[in-house]
């Protein structure tokens, strides 16, 4: 996840919705500036309406969960999401098992032709990840579709995210923050794709909000739902999750130590002992779950499925402390070769301090465009230049600067000084947050460092990979929008800017086109095929062979839940040996070979041999994205490209 240097010249410019943001902020800045009384009656008067509405303690988040479940739908109709990456596929076989009623699956038979990215096929068939995805996707399996219960837990998310924020600041602006939050994520991959991040970030929204209203001796309010945000962490992201937990965490046991909740003040130790004692039985419950599905999935309650899958296939580090292990003997080639290549490569790079940082700051930026938009975010950047103080104000610029320069791809002055940005990083965030922030906002400032400094550890990010850091990041992100809200010149800006907000929303919602990326096709092109070897009378066995310049980011041998009744069963094409034992486990089937590689993908009967010709040298750095076109169409229902 290297950033190009061009990255901030195409900061959201591709996207319709994004374009349209910019726009927008260019067009509200140019009101402000030449008339700022335009419209104040009309904003006056819908304000005054908002604050009505918000008063009323259970109908925002109705309105929210309505709102935020209809514009999902609406893009989802657009966009028809299919699965694609390894890690979709991998939910996708939790959410079947747990439709299913079972937390795992039997070890299928000769699995060791059915291994794939993700999956552990012994000593039971699951998915590596953590179970609560999957238990949203099976809720979406009740309505008919997997991706309805995305949908849900995005629209769940949103509530929470209000919830949070009304404990902060006014359920006005909460109200408004929310529905900002709405337009931007109701359309990113964190609602329209089967990878999830919603849930980890109604966990940390739940746990931050609880924070307040435990505080302000609201226990009922506050106790359960922390609980509940901590059960949803551990079982979405629960490395990030403990550690955007830990300031919160924290936070309460000092409140404790400091008398807060002491024996002493005997009213509101009596008023927090039932909410406290019922929210530690919650936890104590959904944590022996916990260890029940670890037992059921590895055979150890104290084993995650993670941790086995590791163990068996990823010998690379998770982290930038550890040293890798020796590499395990690989049955499948393209597993072979993505860990032995992608996954160790990937390793060494970041072991290189400055591309760490360069990732950290492209990471912070791209989770702020994710969730506000690049217009938004690109307030809340400049948000210093309102602090009341001059010290404050180059400080809160200088960070904002030194962010945005990371992430464009300036780290590379530091390429002969290693360890010289680390620092410089951690001075400039520490300073600059401590000046700028207000006393009540160090818990979210804590937050998102540790966070921050969790991701600088690890080996591995994605945007979804921060989820738990959304709710800490938005509280800042509001406290940076105030600061415009609060000038006379600033609040015209806003104003305009979110109508121009919902305004292109509307224009997303009528020309926001499918995705067109090399993976999402293949995601349609495998689900095509999936569906007419599906309508076929007999049940299908279908070996894949693929080319030498595989792209190892479309994987076609993903199977249902019990493989052994499933109408098709894909498996990859090993040695002969191999394939007649598959094929002895599989009997009375019509048994395929399925050449990935060509374009289009082409089925013959089996037993048959894919020639795929070496069209570019294996020098190439560019090899194995390069698609194999037109080649010869050699099947009897081969589908065509899209």
């Amino acid at each position: 996840m290297h950033p190009s240097p061009q990255w901030l010249i195409w900061f959201g410019w591709k996207r319709p919705f994004l374009r349209a943001q910019l726009i927008s902020l260019a067009v509200a800045g140019l009101l402000a500036t030449i008339c700022p009384n335009l419209g104040e009656r009309f904003f006056a008067r819908f304000q005054s309406r908002c604050s009505r509405l918000a008063s009323r303690p259970w109908f925002c988040p109705s309105l929210l969960f309505c709102s935020t479940l209809l514009v999902a739908l609406l893009f989802g109709l657009r966009r028809q999401p299919v699965p694609a990456v390894h890690d979709e596929f991998s939910y996708l076989l939790a959410g079947r098992t747990f439709y299913a009623r079972h937390l795992a699956n039997p070890a299928p038979p000769a699995w060791p032709s059915l291994q794939t990215f993700h999956e552990i096929l012994s000593p039971a068939y699951q998915s590596k990840y953590p179970p609560m995805q999957g238990v949203f996707l099976a809720l979406g399996l009740v309505f008919g579709r997997a991706i309805v219960g995305v949908w849900i837990s995005a629209a769940l998310a949103v509530c929470s995210l209000y919830w949070m924020l009304a404990g902060w600041i006014s359920r006005s602006s909460a109200f408004a923050m929310a529905v900002l939050v709405l337009a931007v994520t109701a359309n990113s991959y964190w609602a329209q794709s089967f990878w999830g991040g919603m849930l980890a970030f109604a966990g940390g929204s739940l746990v931050y909000g609880a924070l307040p209203r435990i505080l302000q001796e609201k226990p009922w309010f506050g106790w359960p739902m922390l609980s509940a945000g901590l059960l949803l962490l551990a079982n979405s992201r629960p490395y990030e999750g403990l550690l955007v937990s830990l300031p919160v965490l924290f936070r309460l046991a000092w409140a404790a130590l400091h008398g807060k909740f002491s024996p002493a003040a005997s009213q509101v130790a009596k008023a927090h002992r039932a909410p406290f004692v019922s929210a530690l039985t919650l936890l104590a419950a959904g944590f022996a779950w916990m260890g029940f599905y670890n037992f059921t999935v590895t055979g150890s309650p104290w084993q995650m499925p993670y941790m086995l899958y590791t163990r068996q296939f990823d010998p690379s580090p998770i982290f930038r402390f550890q040293t890798p292990r020796p590499f395990p003997a690989y049955l499948i080639p393209a597993m072979a070769e993505f860990y032995h290549g992608v996954e160790h490569a990937t390793y060494l790079e970041q072991m290189v301090s400055f591309h760490a940082c360069e990732t950290n700051a492209f990471l912070l930026l791209s989770l702020g465009r994710l969730l506000l938009g690049p217009a938004l975010l690109l307030l809340v950047l400049l948000s210093p230049l309102g602090a009341p103080t001059r010290k404050t104000r180059i400080l809160g610029c200088a960070l904002a600067l030194f962010v945005v320069w990371f992430a464009a791809g300036g780290s590379w002055w530091f390429q002969f000084q290693t360890g010289l940005e680390v620092w410089i990083s951690v001075l400039v965030l520490i300073a600059a947050l401590l000046c700028w922030t207000a006393p009540e906002l160090l818990i979210p400032v804590a937050g998102s460092l540790a966070v921050l400094a969790g991701v600088y550890l690890s080996i591995w990010q994605f945007p979804h990979y921060a989820a738990p850091m959304a709710a800490p990041f938005l509280l800042l992100c509001a406290a940076g929008l105030r600061v415009w809200w609060r000038s006379p010149w600033g609040r015209p800006v806003l104003r305009w800017m979110g109508l121009g907000m919902l305004v292109s929303l509307g224009v997303a919602l009528a020309i926001t086109p499918r995705p067109r990326s090399p993976v999402a096709l293949f995601g349609r092109r495998r689900a095509r095929i999936a569906r007419l070897l599906a309508q076929q009378p007999r049940k299908q066995l279908v070996f894949v062979s693929y080319g030498p310049f595989h792209n190892l980011n479309t994987e076609w041998v993903f199977n249902r839940p019990a493989p052994a009744s499933a109408q098709v069963v894909w498996a990859h094409k090993l040695d002969t040996q191999r394939n007649r034992q598959l094929v002895a486990a599989y009997p009375d089937r019509q048994v395929w070979l399925l050449c990935a590689d060509f374009n289009p993908p082409a089925l013959r009967p089996y037993p048959a041999s894919c020639h795929y010709p070496s069209l570019l040298a294996p020098s190439c750095p560019w090899a194995k994205d390069f698609p194999i076109n037109r080649l010869w169409q050699a099947s009897s229902f081969a589908p065509r490209s899209p």
